[in-house]
């Protein structure tokens, strides 16, 4: 808990007083900040965004708060769902897996331009932008698209849920973001794609 609260809070605290007085500084936060059920690391965010918010008001630094919501793509994390899944078809490694709950899947490279569109084109004036594709998409779903690519059939031990938090309704209000003359390049079979031969390439 308390290595948590130092990257995500004090870590800010410290970036943003390194800055000079008329930078522009974007906070990369998470949409976990909306979540129902908060966890330690979604309550240290939103603890960060509202230092950001609060800091920006009483200096003359720009600020903005950037909510990336399930950012997917090549160099993913293996504990993640897709290198997971992607890892259960290629080797058959056996691994739990949920069916119901939701995700609004961004590629990183979407992401990256969502962030450089930001820094030339916000006002920052203290707005918060979700990122997003706007879709929610199932667990099964991503199952299956993987499935596909790979042309096997995952290892999966299915059961009723593995985190408090997930939840089945779950996409970003893209709306702010897209004013900017955003939207994604990449669909999720895309990504998934590139990261399946990313995975052969390796073995």
């Amino acid at each position: 808990f308390k290595e948590v609260y130092r990257a995500n809070l004090i870590r800010v605290i410290d970036s943003f007083a390194a800055f000079s007085t008329h930078c522009k500084f974007i906070f990369i936060s998470t949409s976990s900040v909306m979540l129902p059920v908060q966890t330690a690391y979604s309550l240290s965010k939103k603890a960060a965004e509202e230092l950001v918010h609060f800091m920006g008001t009483v200096s003359d630094k720009k600020t903005v708060i950037v909510r990336p919501f399930t950012v997917v793509g090549v160099g993913e994390p293996d504990i993640h769902l897709i290198p997971k899944l992607i890892d259960s078809c290629l080797n058959g490694t056996e691994m739990p897996f949920v069916q119901n709950p939701v995700h609004d899947f961004l590629d990183v490279e979407d992401f990256v331009d969502a962030l450089l569109l930001i820094k030339d084109k916000a006002e920052f004036e203290g707005e918060i932008y979700q990122v997003g594709g706007g879709e929610a998409v199932s667990n099964d779903v991503v199952r299956q698209l993987v499935e596909e690519v790979t042309g096997k059939k995952a290892n999966l031990h299915y059961v009723d849920n593995l985190r408090a938090y997930d939840t089945q309704d779950w996409r970003a209000d893209s709306i702010a973001i897209r004013s900017l003359g955003w939207k994604p390049k990449k669909d999720l079979r895309q990504t998934i794609t590139e990261m399946v031969n990313n995975e052969r390439q390796n073995i």
